[in-house]
């Protein structure tokens, strides 16, 4: 039986070409491989030169097309070598490029990604980035450690090479991007892969560092230095405008001390304070057992815990010392007074204080805060006589005046205003329970006619 031959155009005719070719470059050898990559490189380069941008775009697509129907095709295993073979062809021809034909090649290869990634519809993306995500995994769980560490330095001195090479304009901006992207998956995770992620961060650096050599890693650190520098002084050279420094200006105003510590309970500012990590800390230590215990941990919102650093530097010594403002050490603050008290004034504060300071007070030339003129003079207080002097009537909304004098026998008063009798006996009430230096107080309750402790001067009590 005469069989045929296939007419040109057809598939079949199409089918015995690609096979023929398949087993010509096969049987080629490695000298004739090259001399016809380079007539085919050749012929592709004089093409697109004589094609026009649409011309190209639509050569671009069909080729894109060919292949993606090509590898739907193929089998998995077929897959991976012709990657395999793409990544091998990539390297070789990467190596033999001069460092500008490199830089060159890596714009034109971020412009086709952006153009493709632009086009691109939401689910295409997503369905892509899992793709590459699984990739990655995948390659780098077949790697060894040694591949992984050698892999890292490349991508590493990758990285800062193209930084260095960057604008300080383009630097800032990439930078923006790089924490907005960030930012937007950080708050996207929940709190246990947060947890996780945290947790293979802290393991892959201690991985890393542990790989390295120690010159490596005084390099690693003098580099780290360097670039910390750098970052300062274009903080110093970046020019803000007027609106963005009034911008800065107004969000630190609505900022307050509002961030606790959990060692010492102190109200502070974002500035000076340390987000909380027990495990930074030497848990087998007394002194930090005792500073940490669960009765006296405090977060400043729920789920969010801060140290100050002054706590902080004590207790991460070889030696870790008891904080001084710390709460362990027996400087926990006291209640608070309840919101019924009244608040009192100048003198009914006088009335139920230890001890009566007489100083002198001067506004300050700017500002409206004031100083100390001249010496203090502290006056104990009886406070036994005060609560006598000072019943509390049955008519509460009764006010008596008073007048303090420095001594007796001086004519005229340091100061002067009424007093409610019932404000003063509630305060002392209220400080003898809850303050340690009035638990020794004796407050009399024995009412006397207060009109006869009335002076004849102007019915004001001395």
């Amino acid at each position: 039986m005469i069989t045929m031959p296939p007419k040109k155009g057809s598939k079949a005719y199409q089918k015995a070409e690609r096979e023929r070719k398949r087993q010509a470059r096969e049987e080629e050898s490695e000298e004739a491989r090259q001399k016809r990559l380079e007539q085919q490189k050749q012929h592709d380069t004089k093409k697109k030169l004589q094609m026009g941008p649409e011309e190209r775009q639509e050569s671009s697509e069909q080729n894109r097309l060919c292949q993606a129907s090509r590898r739907k095709q193929m089998s998995s295993e077929d897959k991976e070598e012709v990657q395999k073979q793409d990544r091998s062809r990539k390297k070789s021809s990467r190596q033999s490029m001069s460092p500008e034909d490199k830089t060159k090649l890596q714009k034109q290869e971020q412009a086709h990604k952006a153009s493709s990634r632009q086009s691109q519809s939401p689910e295409e993306k997503a369905e892509s980035q899992k793709q590459a995500k699984l990739r990655m995994t995948s390659y780098r769980q077949s790697m060894s450690p040694e591949q992984k560490a050698e892999s890292q330095k490349q991508a590493r001195s990758g990285m800062m090479s193209y930084r260095q090479s960057m604008n300080p304009e383009d630097k800032a901006a990439s930078q923006k991007q790089a924490r907005s992207r960030m930012s937007s998956y950080r708050q996207s995770l929940s709190p246990e892969d947060k947890a996780k992620s945290q947790k293979q961060d802290r393991s892959r650096k201690t991985s890393s560092s542990q790989l390295m050599s120690p010159s490596e890693k005084d390099a690693e650190r003098e580099k780290n230095r360097e670039i910390q520098a750098s970052k300062r002084k274009l903080d110093k050279q970046k020019v803000i405008t007027i609106e963005e420094a009034a911008e800065n200006f107004k969000k630190k105003c609505y900022e307050l001390p509002e961030y606790v510590c959990t060692c010492c309970h102190r109200l502070l500012w974002k500035q000076s304070v340390l987000p909380f990590k027990i495990d930074k800390y030497n848990s087998e230590n007394d002194v930090v057992k005792q500073c940490f215990a669960q009765d006296i941990l405090k977060e400043t919102k729920p789920g969010e815990m801060y140290i100050c650093t002054t706590c902080n530097n004590d207790l991460k010594k070889r030696k870790p010392i008891m904080p001084a403002q710390a709460v362990a050490n027996g400087l926990q603050l006291d209640p608070t007074p309840p919101p019924g008290l009244q608040k009192p004034n100048q003198i009914e504060i006088m009335m139920f204080r230890r001890e009566i300071p007489f100083m002198k007070l001067g506004s300050l030339p700017r500002g409206r805060q004031y100083r100390m003129q001249g010496p203090v003079v502290n006056v104990p207080s009886k406070l036994e006589t005060v609560c006598q002097l000072l019943p509390r009537l049955p008519n509460e909304a009764m006010l008596v005046p008073i007048k303090l004098k420095r001594r007796l026998c001086y004519k005229g008063h340091y100061l002067y205003e009424d007093i409610r009798p019932h404000v003063v006996m509630d305060w002392l009430k209220w400080l003898k329970q809850n303050n340690t230096h009035y638990a020794d107080v004796n407050i009399s309750f024995d009412w006397c006619n207060l009109m006869t402790q009335f002076q004849d001067d102007g019915n004001c009590i001395y």
